[in-house]
């Protein structure tokens, strides 16, 4: 009777550790390079479909740059339907720009106008990386950049940009945060996404 209880006790542990295995540190990955993907069907249906861009309390309608659907939460099943998530689509854009820096940087942000959070993929040399950020107007920045990946993916339609080049891309990950303010969280995301290189300012 001992033995059988013993076992019961290490199950949850055990199951917590390999769950933990499948996580792997947040390290520079290679890019996937797709010309054709701005061929993409998705790219053509942003054409007939609007976005709001809210940046420091101004509202903007401009062409769709992407439907990624990005969830968190503290674990998160991937049988989640859209529907059931619509939320999380809300006042979502895509930017990118340099940045006076020769790495590459893509956000995906949801904003509305005081306060709001994505994540940033950072591109150098056919390698890139995620990192999650949030920011308000009533507190302090954060941005994780300790994440720990299930896995991940990413397609560019080039494997070398410079200012107003258009970029077609996917992206698909999932990942978790071990240090946020509360308590752990799992971030998912999956989609298309188009949008023009900025210049420096």
């Amino acid at each position: 009777m001992k033995n059988i209880l013993f076992i019961i006790l290490l199950l949850p542990i055990s199951c917590n550790r390999n769950e933990n295995k499948n996580f792997t540190d947040n390290e520079w990955k290679t890019v996937e390079v797709n010309s054709e993907i701005k061929n993409n069907i998705n790219f053509r249906k942003f054409n007939d479909e609007k976005e709001f861009s809210i940046l420091f309390d101004t509202a903007t309608l401009q062409s769709k740059t992407n439907n990624i659907i990005f969830l968190q939460n503290e674990k998160i099943n991937l049988k989640d339907t859209l529907k059931k998530n619509e939320m999380f689509l809300i006042n979502k854009t895509c930017t990118a720009s340099f940045k006076n820096s020769d790495t590459l940087s893509i956000n995906i942000m949801n904003s509305n106008g005081f306060n709001g959070d994505g994540f940033k993929i950072s591109v150098f040399k056919k390698k890139y990386k995620i990192n999650y950020s949030y920011f308000s107007d009533a507190g302090p920045d954060y941005q994780s950049t300790t994440l720990k990946f299930m896995f991940s993916k990413l397609i560019l339609n080039k494997n070398r940009y410079k200012e107003n080049d258009s970029i077609f891309g996917y992206v698909e990950f999932k990942c978790k945060d071990e240090k946020t303010y509360l308590k752990p969280v799992q971030y998912y995301a999956k989609g298309y996404f188009r949008t023009k290189i900025e210049k420096n300012k």
